[in-house]
């Protein structure tokens, strides 16, 4: 008795998708770690974890790049839910298919995503036809 496959349903688009637009902030950022609570004149983002703080600031002339990667900062610029599901789940797999590592921060408005400097080309195409959808702005 032969069994019947069952057919695969095409993937598809989520509407924040479609509606996706991806920002590029100026500047390149860098990560960075310490014990106490990060000066935050200066951070996109400050982040308490057991280890210490972690906060992304702006990327100053004495950042060392060998030691503190560098990254390109992206907005997801479509007002996003904080429960929306599967979203960030395909920008994600778009990003991992052109072999682009990303750190992800969920606003309560956007969400964002931070790429290295030198792979900033290839995730832009993430809201581009053949990435997750949408179009990109510089």
């Amino acid at each position: 008795r032969r069994r019947r496959r069952k057919r695969r349903r095409p993937r598809r688009r989520l509407p924040l998708l479609r509606a996706l637009q991806v920002k590029r902030h100026p500047g390149e950022w860098v990560f960075v770690t310490q014990a106490a609570a990060p000066d935050l004149s200066s951070a996109i983002l400050a982040f308490r974890e057991s280890e210490g703080w972690t906060a992304i600031v702006p990327r100053t002339s004495t950042d060392s790049a060998a030691a503190c990667p560098v990254w390109t900062w992206l907005e997801m610029a479509v007002v996003s839910d904080l429960a929306a599901v599967g979203f960030l789940a395909q920008l994600a797999a778009a990003l991992a298919a052109a072999n682009v590592p990303c750190n992800v921060v969920a606003g309560f408005h956007h969400d964002h995503m931070f790429v290295p400097v030198a792979a900033a080309g290839g995730a832009r195409g993430v809201g581009t036809e053949g990435g997750a959808g949408g179009t990109v702005k510089p």
